[in-house]
């Protein structure tokens, strides 16, 4: 629910960007379908709920959800106008959610799998950054995002992410099967990786999930390795 007003709260402010965008234009804001009061509407009453169900059920929780929600805030209004901190942010919603995960059953999260989330966060979103400078008339800061940079800064969190995955299978999960589980993950990214030089079909990460068939493959039989990891 908390990320619900975060993604609200970005739509909100992003309304009249988008409509200047050959395809967001078709959000339900940006294209009329959703008026701006009961967007506002709906944003108070999940704001409302999650504040009454973490203060109930999770109180432990009241701290790091409100730091998620005044981050995404500071993103929606300031920081993703903001270029090389935009997508240096992203990452830091992903580990709100690891350690909202885990903090209550007190778990602690494995380094090298936080690591390997940052840098795999940074990698699907610079490439859909990739994919929206196609249209960088929508959204000024993607005019400091030349190609040749964002090829780099792909390969570099690529690495990373690799690395950082195949340091935590060995070092941590300390099985074979986890260690040859990187071919699923190499298959997964590397279709991802040559997708970025198809722009309009990387621009959704969360279709190319389902619509991709080599992609939905790799995450298939990794999903079926890890369980057999963990649980055999």
């Amino acid at each position: 629910m908390a990320a619900s007003v975060a993604y609200i709260i970005n739509d909100l402010v992003d309304t009249k960007q988008d409509g200047l965008h050959p395809f967001k234009k078709q959000r339900p804001l940006a294209s009329g379908q959703v008026k701006t009061v009961a967007a506002l509407a709906m944003l108070l009453i999940l704001l409302l709920l999650t504040a009454v169900f973490v203060f109930k059920f999770i109180p432990e929780l009241n701290l790091l959800i409100s730091g998620y929600l005044i981050l995404n805030l500071f993103y929606s209004l300031l920081i993703k106008n903001w270029p090389i901190f935009d997508i240096l942010t992203i990452p830091v919603f992903y580990l709100f959610r690891i350690a909202a995960g885990a903090w209550p059953v007190a778990i602690q999260p494995s380094g090298w799998l936080v690591l390997c989330t940052i840098f795999l966060a940074l990698f699907l979103i610079i490439g859909k950054r990739k994919a929206e400078s196609n249209y960088n008339d929508h959204r000024s800061v993607l005019k400091h995002y030349p190609p040749q940079l964002l090829d780099q800064l792909l390969l570099i969190s690529l690495t990373l992410a690799l690395i950082s995955y195949s340091i935590y299978t060995v070092l941590v999960l300390k099985s074979l099967p986890a260690i040859l589980s990187i071919f699923f993950v190499m298959l997964g990214l590397f279709r991802y990786l040559s997708l970025t030089h198809q722009p309009t079909k990387i621009e959704y990460i969360e279709k190319i999930i389902f619509s991709d068939k080599i992609i939905a493959i790799s995450i298939f039989f990794w999903v079926i390795n890890i369980y057999l990891v963990l649980y055999k």
